[in-house]
């Protein structure tokens, strides 16, 4: 039963939407273009192998002797592994939406390739990462998520759930974004334009290892020719108000079948839809204000083309120069089964552009991405997820901090440096106002010491506190650098990890919450303090 709400959406949004460009294809060649793309969507099993790569090109020269990033480290250290990022999958087996697995590797710039397999069924993911010492897990049907939410609130699962009463199930939603999608394709078959560049020619080319007879469909976009597919595409969208409000009226008719899936889209229609009582008179007024919202948005972006084409040509024809090249081909067998994709974006910033934004640093980018796919349709077999129970909660990520879990890699590992020294995950960020009287504030001690809430700032940084009324005594653990420190109401005497150090003024009690000398703990803690009196607040950072 489906719970991961967001992600099911925005999986449906991008099925609907991936095949605006290639939808205005007629049949070429003897290949119907429009029929092989809506074959392409009713797989339900395939096998196969995929890749895509990211390249942003700048001009390292350029960015070092830039006065605005030249000092930023983190910011070049970051447009350095981010500019290259490759992601190879192999040994795809799909034997539906939701039973997958494969394996694959990721690359960030000039780091050596981090290596995974997943295993999905329709309650577990299963992923397991070079450099990881456990495998971690997803549970698809949200409970385990759940579970962990009620903790953090201190509540049991049993409690309750704040789930809809309405669950719809995964087959119902796939079938629906299916029906939708076919619906959006229909209408691009009749109304959006043409790529102009397109060809189909025979071609045998090798799919896993053997050689297979194809018709290559391959498309081009170049420069201006991008936008003016994009006025022709608003031209067409805007001479048919009818055909939009047709087709609106279709794909809102499937997701209105029942009030399940209106709960599911979060679909406000009246005060009667949860009983189902959805009426004719609203659904016309739904679609009317949808229709004449896209109207709207469409009559706009005419307006803002023919005004930015009127008065800043030079500058559209500068950013969308004949160095942005879209290239596309689909590989076609004699079944309309789409075997192979090939994809790729490249972009040269002129110098021209260069200079009209007042920087060399960026040069263009390149994208591409290949797939290749076999047995589709076919009876297919993948890997099995099950968990041993020693696996890590990937939902329990979110309640933990960065040293917690960096336990769960390898320090020699590729992903162990990538976490701790590229992407710090281990920096902890404390922050706190200076006001003598707000409760937990920070405040400045008739002594002229800055003075920092105890508890307030380990447990922000992960660690704990322990207090003995008897004896006043209270005790500090730092998780992250395991540094235990005994502190005492009323004395200037602390004792970390057993050594007994003198602070420059004494353990209080202010407020109802116990405050200690603010330089000295963060210190004691390995941390940097930043008291800024002229702003009223203080900055406590720390890399453990």
């Amino acid at each position: 039963m489906l719970k991961i709400r967001s992600v099911k959406k925005l999986v449906a949004l991008i099925l609907i939407c991936s095949l605006v460009i290639l939808a205005g294809c007629q049949a070429i060649g003897g290949v119907d273009i429009n029929a092989a793309l809506k074959k392409s969507l009713k797989v339900t099993s395939t096998e196969g192998n995929s890749s895509m790569e990211f390249k942003l090109h700048f001009n390292e020269k350029a960015l070092l002797e830039d006065e605005y990033f030249a000092g930023d480290e983190e910011f070049i250290s970051m447009l350095r592994l981010f500019s290259n990022v490759k992601v190879s999958i192999t040994d795809i087996k799909m034997q539906d939406q939701q039973n997958i697995s494969f394996k694959g590797s990721l690359t960030l710039g000039d780091l050596s390739q981090i290596n995974f397999e997943l295993k999905m069924s329709e309650t577990l993911l299963i992923v397991s990462l070079d450099g990881a010492t456990r495998s971690f897990t997803f549970d698809l049907t949200g409970e385990t998520a759940e579970r962990l939410m009620y903790d953090d609130f201190g509540m049991t699962y049993e409690d309750g759930e704040f789930e809809s009463e309405y669950v719809v199930d995964d087959e119902k939603i796939l079938a629906t974004i299916q029906s939708a999608t076919e619906l959006v394709t229909d209408f691009g078959i009749e109304k959006l334009p043409n790529i102009e560049k397109v060809s189909v020619t025979p071609v045998t080319e090798e799919i896993n290892g053997v050689s297979t007879s194809l018709m290559k469909i391959h498309g081009e976009l170049k420069g201006m020719e991008l936008w003016n597919w994009g006025k022709k595409l608003t031209d067409a969208l805007l001479e048919d108000r009818t055909g939009l409000e047709k087709l609106l009226g279709e794909v809102l008719n499937l997701f209105m079948e029942d009030p399940e899936m209106i709960d599911y889209l979060g679909i406000y229609v009246s005060d009667d839809f949860t009983d189902g009582n959805i009426t004719e008179a609203d659904k016309k007024v739904l679609i009317d204000e949808v229709v004449t919202a896209i109207i709207t948005s469409l009559e706009d972006m005419k307006i803002s083309m023919v005004e930015f084409e009127t008065k800043d040509k030079e500058i559209l024809e500068m950013a969308l120069n004949d160095s942005l090249e879209i290239k596309f081909d689909l590989y076609v067998d004699s079944n309309l089964d789409i075997r192979k994709q090939a994809f790729s974006l490249n972009y040269v910033v002129s110098d021209k552009m260069k200079e009209e934004l007042g920087t060399s640093i960026f040069e263009g980018l390149t994208i591409t991405s290949e797939n290749e796919a076999w047995n589709v349709n076919g009876k297919v077999a993948p890997k099995v997820p099950v968990a041993s129970g020693l696996e890590v909660q990937l939902e329990s990520l979110d309640y933990l901090e960065g040293f917690e879990v960096l336990k769960y890699f390898d320090n020699e590992s590729v992903i162990y440096d990538l976490l701790r020294n590229k992407l710090h995950i281990t920096e902890q960020y404390y922050w706190n106002y200076i006001d003598e009287d707000t409760y937990n504030a920070a405040f400045v001690n008739a002594d002229k010491f800055g003075m920092i809430p105890v508890r307030e700032l380990i447990e922000e940084f992960g660690g704990n506190v322990k207090f003995d009324k008897a004896t006043n005594q209270i005790t500090v653990y730092d998780k992250a650098t395991k540094t235990t420190i005994k502190l005492q109401i009323g004395s200037d005497k602390a004792i970390i990890n057993g050594e007994t150090v003198q602070w420059p003024t004494p353990v209080i009690t202010h407020n109802g919450a116990t405050y200690a000398p603010a330089r000295a703990f963060a210190t004691a803690l390995g941390a940097e303090i930043v008291w800024n009196s002229e702003y009223g607040e203080v900055d406590i950072t720390r890399e453990p």
